[in-house]
This record gives structure tokens, C-alpha cells and sequence, in this order.
């Protein structure tokens, strides 16, 4: 699996760490701001202020699915439970979405 191939420790004497999670690392070095963004979320115009990789994430979630960041924003306002911001609820779809596809989910190994 290439994606679970290790990779050496740099100059700087980095512990050995997967590819993927290199990659997701130097992204993580990326994020330096949040960026507010205006939605319609169920037929009502607010602002929603997420990280610029939580915002790639959500729009690529959208394109996966066939849908906008409104429609997608629109779906998650209306299961929120409780006081939990819109912010918060896009934050833990993100998370929980990226979690459940297929992909995510662990290989089973086969028994010897």
C-alpha cells in the first residue's frame, strides 16, 4: 500500500512518519488564516469563518455529491442539534465525512 510506505527523517530529525501523513502535515503548515465566506443556508444569507482547508474540504465534498457549499451548509444547519454553531456542525461534517468514506475506513487484514 504506497500510501502506508514510511519515509525517512529529514535534516531536521522528523520522526518517521507515513507519506499521508507528511503531505497532510505540510498542509497543516499552510494554514495561516481564516477565511469568512457568505452563504445561503436553508433560503437565509450568513457568514460562516473556517479555515481555508476546512473550506477545500467542504467544496470538494460538494463536487463529490453533486451539490453547492450552500446546499451541502444547508443539509448540516438542519440536523444540528442544540446550540451548536454552523461553524462547529461544518467543522464535525467535515471530520465525520472524511471519517466514513470507504476509502477511510480501514482494511481488514486477512487472518494467517
Amino acid at each position: 500500500m504506497p500510501y502506508l510506505t514510511k519515509i525517512a527523517p529529514d535534516q531536521d530529525n522528523e520522526p518517521v512518519v507515513s507519506h499521508l501523513m507528511r503531505r497532510a502535515l505540510d498542509e497543516v503548515k499552510e494554514i495561516d488564516h481564516t477565511v469568512t465566506r457568505n452563504l445561503i443556508v436553508c433560503g437565509h444569507r450568513t457568514s460562516v469563518r473556517i479555515d481555508s482547508m476546512t473550506w477545500k474540504a467542504l467544496g470538494n465534498i460538494a463536487r463529490g455529491e453533486g451539490m453547492t457549499i450552500n446546499e451541502v451548509a444547508s443539509h448540516i444547519a438542519a440536523k444540528r442539534q442544540g446550540d451548536i454553531s454552523l461553524t462547529a456542525a461544518i467543522r464535525m461534517f467535515v471530520v465525520g465525512y472524511l471519517n466514513w468514506r470507504p476509502s477511510a475506513r480501514p482494511r481488514s487484514i486477512p487472518a494467517a
